[in-house]
């Protein structure tokens, strides 16, 4: 993928602007938009030693106008909020799905109709090519993307947009694991210690899909399978925040080496996606990471992140879940999202994704937390200790923490029995649940009886483990 960097114009308006409803397509699906008063982009195309494409930043008041003394100005890209909360940017890039491998034709004729020029060809999914702006263009980016596929010659087009997918907030108080043993309140935690009799995640390859891992860290590097890392498309990864490490290090985080922590599953294999989320968080890069790790063999593909709904992430995850594991299907684990609302996508796109909501240490679920039908559990997402790049440990919080606490639990699941398929991950899981916190549990799901909050309980290693068939 190439550099993107982000950058916001913020133009100071004489009057208020009304929320101007707005969509883009993912598939055929129209998502909704609405746009962010007085808050655009101006894309610049600018050459580095790699040719690629920068984003200029300039702050421009009603008299300003747009020069090119940055760079050749390509377009003005407005700013959208989409239904789930997140502030969306359209990048300059495009995403699209041919018909059939015999429309490239077509598919310059149009790259040359809209002043587009064709970057790559998707190495995983060859009918998706990724485009992007080569000459200034009149209209926005959105309007452009949905005039393509609105053609009615593609199967999808779609904007590439920046955002922001980390799911995490960060409160740096509390100095002990407590997801893993909570001394206040013996129910609120997971019950590792009675599952490590039976598991430890041996022979399990677990995808962090994230922000990149530190592989040198020392209660990390001993579990470290293979990384690659999709912004600069060399291996290993590098680490562009924290949170990727910090995901890891609850999944794997070496036990009893007398260092750091200990991960949900101290001996199970890392494969750690990098993903340079400052920078470039298009859904393409997402998709790649993902059909990197299933074709790579991936049993569980870990993901603390939140994106636009895109179709070419959904086939990616439907790659995964169908083809997977020799056919079984990997093990999607999702972060819940924290904006108390309905649950971020790609988490309830399909309904074997195991979507986690934030636990907090009294055994509640936190406000943050997202909900919906399609929240399987919840785990301790508050305050977790984890490892940090350079041999450090850090406390974050969010259902970026509580995905990884389910996705170790899998690995440990997986050991006992790597036969098991998705359904039967999902069933264990909520059948051995444990009903806890403020709400009841009166819905009657799949699996028994749940709620829109707390799915159905919280995640418990022990039960889960020796519920699991032995192979």
């Amino acid at each position: 993928m190439k550099k993107i960097t982000i950058l916001t114009i913020l133009i100071a308006a004489t009057f208020n602007i009304a929320a101007q409803d707005a969509y883009y397509y993912s598939g055929s699906e129209k998502i909704p938009l609405t746009k962010v008063p007085g808050k655009e982009v101006a894309i610049y195309k600018t050459i580095d030693k790699k040719g690629q494409i920068d984003f200029q930043q300039m702050n421009l008041n009603e008299k300003s106008k747009v020069t090119n003394s940055v760079g050749e100005f390509l377009a003005i890209s407005e700013t959208f909020i989409d239904y789930t909360g997140l502030e969306l940017t359209p990048t300059g890039y495009f995403d699209i799905k041919l018909k059939q491998l015999g429309d490239y034709s077509v598919l310059l004729e149009i790259a040359n109709d809209y002043n587009l020029e064709v970057v790559e060809q998707d190495r995983y999914m060859p009918l998706w090519y990724l485009l992007r702006l080569k000459l200034r263009v009149d209209g926005t980016v959105l309007d452009i993307a949905n005039q393509i596929y609105e053609t009615g010659l593609f199967a999808s087009c779609s904007p590439s947009f920046s955002f922001d997918c980390e799911e995490i907030s960060y409160d740096p108080e509390v100095s002990q694991q407590w997801g893993l043993f909570n001394d206040s309140i013996p129910d609120a935690d997971i019950c590792i210690s009675e599952a490590w009799s039976f598991a430890t995640g041996k022979g399990v390859k677990v995808a962090i899909v994230d922000s990149g891992v530190d592989v040198n860290h020392q209660d990390l590097k001993d579990n470290i399978l293979m990384s690659y890392d999709f912004y600069t498309n060399t291996s290993p990864t590098a680490y562009y925040s924290n949170h990727g490490t910090h995901c890891a290090g609850i999944v794997a985080a070496k036990r009893n080496n007398g260092k750091n922590i200990s991960g949900v599953a101290p001996d199970a294999q890392i494969m750690a996606a990098g993903i340079n989320s400052e920078s470039n968080t298009s859904p393409s890069i997402f998709a790649s990471a993902i059909n990197w790790a299933w074709k790579n063999g991936a049993d569980i593909i870990s993901c603390s992140w939140a994106c636009p709904v895109s179709s070419k992430v959904t086939e990616a995850i439907d790659s995964a879940m169908i083809r997977g594991r020799n056919g079984l299907g990997c093990i999607l684990v999702k972060s819940a999202g924290n904006d108390a609302g309905s649950i971020t996508f790609p988490g309830y796109c399909r309904p074997d994704i195991i979507a986690v909501g934030m636990l907090k240490k009294n055994g509640n679920i936190h406000s943050w937390s997202c909900y919906g039908p399609n929240l399987l559990v919840c785990a301790p997402g508050y305050k977790i200790l984890s490892t940090i790049p350079n041999n450090q440990t850090d406390i974050k919080g969010g259902t970026s923490m509580a995905c990884p606490h389910v996705s170790g639990v899998v690995a440990l699941m997986l050991e006992r029995n790597p036969n098991l398929t998705i359904n039967q991950v999902r069933q264990i899981l909520a059948e051995t649940a444990v009903k806890i916190g403020h709400m009841s549990y009166s819905t009657q799901g799949e699996f028994g009886l749940r709620n829109n909050s707390y799915g159905y309980g919280l995640v418990n290693a022990y039960q889960a483990v020796i519920n699991t068939p032995k192979e």
